[in-house]
């Protein structure tokens, strides 16, 4: 019901002009490929992911085997986190707005790693919550961060396709994650998996970070021959219309 009070999108390209799904679908990824920043964002979304989401394995044995506190125990760790998300979330919509979003995603990936690692080291359920909070926050402002530079980087009649790309990396990490998680906790147990986990997610950083701040001139252009993306991401008109908007909400 509240989906149907939005407004029509105008679409970013002539429906006629569009050439298939598979020929869409390279050029998406040829796009990626031939785009640093780009390439970088999606290859650390999925690390990102395949490190942070292994706490969806591990937590419930944490909780359960070395804490002993039972299924109200996870549930309040469990609720810890997403209590984090809402907060955060919230809290972008006024705070983030004029921010870069380059640093906000580094704060974010931050607060992921290190409450990720607090909770492998937290010694009763209450410091287990309280890291739970932190990576919940962080885990949204990172979404949110992902999400933002993507938009500033990419060209609008890409960003559909684009978003395909980013949006299968996390899925792959997730997948790649809930299989290592089941791993790592029965060869070292839950608490060393949380600490690789957090150590892990804040090694992103070592790959994002350079990334981010490389100059955009230094990547490559699109392919000459391909009409949508002669639409350059560096080109001065689409910078100014891309600096003037507030950060993602």
């Amino acid at each position: 019901m509240l989906l149907s009070r939005l407004p029509a999108l105008a679409p970013a390209r002539d429906p006629a002009a569009v050439p298939g799904i598979w020929a869409d679908a390279a050029a998406d990824l040829r796009y990626v490929a031939t785009h640093r920043q780009i390439r970088v964002l999606v290859l650390t979304l999925f690390l990102l992911v395949a490190f942070a989401a292994v706490d969806n394995v591990a937590l419930v044995f944490l909780t359960g085997d070395q804490l002993t506190a039972g299924p109200v125990g996870y549930g309040l760790a469990v609720s810890a986190f997403g209590v984090g998300m809402a907060l955060a979330s919230m809290a972008c919509a006024r705070l983030a707005r004029g921010r870069s979003p380059v640093a906000l995603l580094i704060v974010a990936i931050s607060a992921t790693g290190a409450g990720t690692l607090l909770t492998g080291l937290a010694p009763v359920l209450a410091v287990v919550i309280g890291a739970q909070l932190i990576a919940g926050a962080g885990n949204a402002v990172e979404n949110i961060g992902y999400d933002t530079v993507v938009q500033d980087l990419v060209p609008r009649p890409l960003l559909g396709r684009v978003f395909g790309i980013v949006g299968t990396a996390a899925q792959l990490g997730a997948g790649l994650a809930y299989a290592a998680g089941a791993l790592l906790v029965d060869l070292f147990g839950a608490r060393t998996t949380f600490v690789l986990a957090g150590a892990g997610t804040l090694a992103v950083l070592l790959v994002l970070v350079p990334a981010l701040r490389h100059d955009r001139h230094g990547d490559p252009g699109p392919p000459s021959d391909d009409p949508v993306l002669a639409f350059s991401l560096g080109g001065p008109a689409y910078r100014r219309r891309r600096e003037s908007s507030a950060v993602s909400e």
